[in-house]
């Protein structure tokens, strides 16, 4: 199986949404901070999504590899 559809088995939709969602609102939180003001969602959004995404998709895709790979070796 190639690294896309593995990453598919691991993922639950919903729980990387949330995921998701709690960092751009942890972004905005920080970024506000620094701002003095509210940058709002959807500058939080894109900002985090340009910036963070990409590296933060595979930092979780290899983490879900690793933990359904242990799983499976313990269960063998």
């Amino acid at each position: 199986m190639d690294f896309f559809g593995a990453t598919m088995k691991c993922f639950n939709l919903k729980d990387e949404i949330d995921a998701v969602i709690k960092e751009i609102l942890d972004y905005k939180w920080l970024e506000s901070e620094k701002a003095g003001h509210d940058i709002g969602m959807s500058r939080a959004a894109r900002e985090w999504i340009n910036s963070y995404y990409d590296e933060w998709f595979h930092y979780n895709c290899e983490r879900f590899l690793d933990e359904n790979h242990s799983k499976r070796s313990h269960s063998v």
